[in-house]
């Protein structure tokens, strides 16, 4: 209630002193006084109302421009994090280290070992691509447990049965194992081009899978949608210009992600039924279109 005291004292002041103005110096007459005092002020607020819309996110905005949508495998995709972290575990007990910490969400399971063994020398013996091969058996092991995030099914048909848009899947991850994961999921033949970890010279946060991505889909930066769950791949999604959501489990803070980072959702439903609103008000705008 101070706030609105406050803000109509100084409204008043503010009208009063302009209304003033004009009276003594601009010769208006005395009766528009009042509706100096009150309409000035309202003119104002209005101009900087005006001048900072709030941009509301439609259809348009969202996919009626856009041609393909990529999608990133990890924790966005499928559910993969809670086993490569087992696996990781699994295989550092093997080597009989005890100094894990977890894993370093967004990057690949090769990278990873170079870290740990940067991070700690001399403590295991086996190579960095050892490592790797022991922890992708082990993460093998769970392919039956692996499911596709809530709602992606949905989203994947109104993507690309409703709007023709081509669909593409981009991971940090080697083909050895992700193939693997996108075929125990009948995944493979959703998506018309995949961009695996060990195809490009530059894994993510570098902008290059995704660019590569939409160079084979045949479409522009700005008609890209992209979907990610890490700071990592958000980071080289936004590098590559890009529209980018994030299926967002709580691992990072909403603030570690690039600003440029449109919406979070927990999983596809929500962006689903975003669509769904939006394709509603596309359909009011055609209809009113076809009115006039």
């Amino acid at each position: 209630m101070i706030y609105l005291k406050v803000f109509l004292i100084l409204y008043l002041i503010v009208g009063f002193g302009y209304a003033a103005y004009i009276l003594f110096f601009a010769g208006d007459k005395w009766f528009w006084f009042p509706v100096n005092v009150f309409g000035w002020p309202l003119a104002l607020v209005y101009l900087v109302v005006a001048a900072f819309p709030v941009q509301k996110q439609t259809y348009k905005t969202v996919v009626e421009k856009k041609k393909a949508a990529i999608f990133d495998l990890d924790d966005t995709l499928v559910a993969t994090g809670i086993y490569w972290d087992s696996a990781f575990s699994k295989v550092l007990t093997a080597a009989k280290s005890g100094s894990y910490m977890g894993l370093r969400i967004g990057h690949c399971i090769v990278d990873q070992w170079n870290i740990y063994l940067d991070e700690h020398p001399g403590e295991i013996s086996m190579t960095a691509r050892e490592l790797t091969e022991h922890t992708y058996a082990e993460f093998l092991k769970h392919l039956d447990e692996l499911s596709v995030t809530d709602g992606f099914w949905d989203l994947a048909m109104r993507l690309k049965d409703e709007r023709a848009m081509r669909l593409g899947m981009v991971t940090n991850t080697d083909k050895v194992v992700a193939e693997k994961v996108l075929a125990k999921l009948n995944l493979l033949e959703v998506f018309d081009v995949v961009i695996y970890g060990d195809e490009v010279e530059h894994r993510k946060p570098n902008p290059q899978m995704y660019n590569l991505a939409a160079q084979k889909l045949g479409v522009r930066a700005g008609e890209v949608v992209i979907f990610e769950d890490s700071v990592v791949g958000a980071r080289a999604a936004v590098g590559a210009k890009m529209d980018t959501y994030v299926v967002w489990n709580g691992t990072a803070q909403q603030t570690d992600y690039p600003k440029e980072v449109l919406d979070f959702f927990p999983d596809f439903v929500g962006f689903n039924e975003k669509l769904a609103t939006t394709d509603v008000e596309h359909a009011r705008e055609l209809t009113a279109e076809a009115e006039k």
